[in-house]
């Protein structure tokens, strides 16, 4: 909490957003207590972790950082990933899901070492 507070004052918006986790922990857990089994919650949570990742790849590509764009997409990846065990998809589509998803490792890191090596500013 005290780090979301921090983030909040010096308006940093990736700070904010990893500082944010118990926040929509407990806002999760407290809708899925009166609502029972109610759905709203792991949407919640879902939503939470997917503008994370994006917001993370984003700030690394703006950075110029490769690990911090490969941590927003492991990010995205295991979401992806996880979602493809939780529900009941053919083998021949999680493993094209898995193919997808380093493919796009694959040529993201290409794009910005392509990038690094001209000197272009991202």
């Amino acid at each position: 909490m005290a780090f979301l507070a921090k983030s909040l004052r010096r308006r940093e918006v990736l700070a904010g957003l990893m500082g944010a986790a118990p926040v929509v922990a407990v806002a999760g857990y407290v809708l899925a207590a009166g609502m029972g089994a109610s759905p709203i919650s792991m949407i919640l949570y879902n939503l939470y972790v997917f503008v994370l990742g994006v917001a993370t790849a984003v700030s690394g590509v703006r950075r110029g950082r490769m690990g911090t764009v490969n941590a927003g997409m492991l990010v995205l990846a295991v979401l992806i990933i996880a979602r493809f065990f939780d529900s009941d998809l053919p083998f021949l589509v999680r493993g094209l899901a898995f193919i997808a998803v380093g493919a796009g490792f694959l040529a993201t890191n290409v794009v910005l070492l392509a990038r690094k090596r001209k000197g272009v500013a991202p």
